[in-house]
């Protein structure tokens, strides 16, 4: 039996959240996260059973959101059942948390402060060459503001099947399908119906001799009601990292998304990226992939032992310029339908410190300088600054 946890304190200050259109100047807020788990292995390690308890909450937040806070939760709870010893492991869950993150697409959420839950069931096959298998289906967590009031959102089902395939010591291919099954979805634009979005795609990873590679090609198809659903997108990091002082690493970034070319004209060509971790974009969550051309580097360097700094330039456009700009969750910013094609500039940097085998610090400054899509609509320019604590013990 092991017992383990972590206290996290985040200080946010944003100038023109959402690029000033909820009519908010500046927003200081301050959160909270607390955990506490208990692991116990028995025969051998091969039955596992794994509980975790959460606690959250969010402070002088002038835009709340529902995953800003949740109060005391279970956040994983999952009994993991090895019965052939190394062969094919039986996962069976209750709340499986992050140990569900695979790729682009299917990520965990660190921030604002709640991580993407589910409820459901997992089974895993596995070969000592590193091949594996996964499938799982699951019912994502619907957030409440009371105590130990979260529960299982029965109207979305998401059902996975992943399998990965090594190609070399440090690479490999990936190849997934997803489907969420919605009732009833509403989205920005109008278009509303039971939902059943299928994703299918495969991932090419490697790391050699410095060189890094990782790209996600994806094709979405389905229906919303009566309207047809076929969507895409590219998600890829190239790069070179030297083996030398401080191990710089400079990486190109291309990801790019289907948008709507014709809107409201019975077709859905938005991709939707499901439970992907946006923060890839910056902290302040105000970039997202559907109708988007994301091109930018990113510089890795560690300026000592225990500081790491991450610069990064990213340049956005709309891949289809008759559509929006979108927010998280497929939301279409109003007033941009059939704007420019540029959405704007992010420049971003993360500072990390290990302060102590128990204690890392974490600074993040973003500047999102808008481009005419944005401007025309009436956005402006916004500010992220972020300096949060994580104490492990």
């Amino acid at each position: 039996m092991k017992f383990c946890g972590e206290l996290s304190y985040r200080a946010d200050t944003v100038d023109n959240p959402f690029y000033g259109f909820h009519g908010v100047d500046r927003n200081n807020y301050l959160q909270r996260r607390f955990q506490i788990h208990a692991d116990l292995h028995l025969t051998d390690g091969a039955l596992c059973t794994f509980v975790q308890l959460e606690d959250t909450c969010s402070c002088g937040k002038a835009l709340p959101i529902p995953t800003g806070e949740s109060q005391s939760e279970v956040h994983q709870a999952f009994m993991d059942n090895n019965w052939l010893g190394g062969g094919a492991p039986l996962c069976a869950f209750f709340k499986p948390g992050n140990s569900l993150c695979f790729n682009e697409f299917l990520s965990y959420r660190d921030t604002p402060n709640m991580r993407y839950n589910f409820d459901g069931i997992r089974i895993s096959w596995a070969r000592r060459d590193g091949a594996r298998a996964d499938t799982f289906a699951v019912h994502p967590v619907t957030i409440q503001s009371g105590a130990f009031s979260d529960g299982s959102d029965s109207k979305k089902l998401f059902s996975v099947m992943y399998v990965s395939l090594p190609t070399t010591g440090t690479g490999g291919i990936d190849f997934y399908g997803y489907s969420m099954d919605n009732e009833h979805r509403s989205l920005g634009g109008g278009e509303s119906g039971d939902e059943q979005r299928y994703t299918f795609g495969a991932r090419w990873y490697g790391d050699q001799q410095g060189w890094r590679r990782s790209m996600d090609l994806a094709a979405q198809h389905g229906e919303m009601g009566d309207i047809r659903i076929s969507a895409w997108a590219v998600s890829s990091e190239w790069g070179y990292g030297w083996n030398k002082k401080g191990s710089p690493l400079l990486m190109m970034r291309f990801d790019i998304a289907s948008g709507d070319k014709q809107p409201g004209k019975g077709r859905l060509e938005a991709f939707d990226p499901l439970f992907s971790c946006s923060q890839v974009y910056g902290e302040a969550g105000l970039t997202t992939l559907p109708n988007a051309m994301i091109v930018g580097s990113v510089f890795s360097y560690s300026l000592h032992p225990k500081v790491h700094i991450e610069p990064a330039v990213l340049g956005v456009r709309k891949q289809s310029q008759d559509d929006s700009v979108y927010a998280p969750s497929l939301t279409p910013v109003q007033g941009t339908e059939g704007t420019a094609r540029r959405v704007g500039i992010i420049y971003k940097t993360r500072v990390n410190w290990r302060v102590s085998s128990n204690l890392t610090v974490h600074g993040d400054v973003l500047w999102f300088d808008v481009g005419p899509a944005l401007q025309s609509a009436g956005g402006d320019n916004s500010a992220f600054f972020s300096l949060r604590d994580i104490f492990r013990f």
